[in-house]
């Protein structure tokens, strides 16, 4: 696993905090030096778990909204141009 923004955005979220370095490796398992200067060790499941919780939640968008009319121009009965 290299270290990219979304690593160090996972290590941040991990830590609570910028983290002042973070290493990811292979196996997915994370090591993050936090801010305070404590060494964290976090596993695959643990990383795979802040990651999603990171990723942003999609709009639910209600089946019952109603339509949007499609001109505004109403024609009243009886009146013609």
């Amino acid at each position: 696993m290299t270290n990219t923004p979304d690593v160090e955005r996972i290590a941040a979220a991990l830590v609570g905090g910028q983290p002042l370095a973070y290493q990811a490796y292979e196996n997915g398992s994370l090591v993050v030096i936090a801010g305070s200067g404590k060494k964290f060790r976090f596993s695959a499941d643990q990383v795979t778990e802040a990651g999603n919780a990171l990723k942003p939640k999609p709009i639910k968008r209600s089946a019952s909204a109603p339509a949007k009319p499609k001109s505004a121009q109403s024609k009243l009965p009886g009146k013609h141009a």
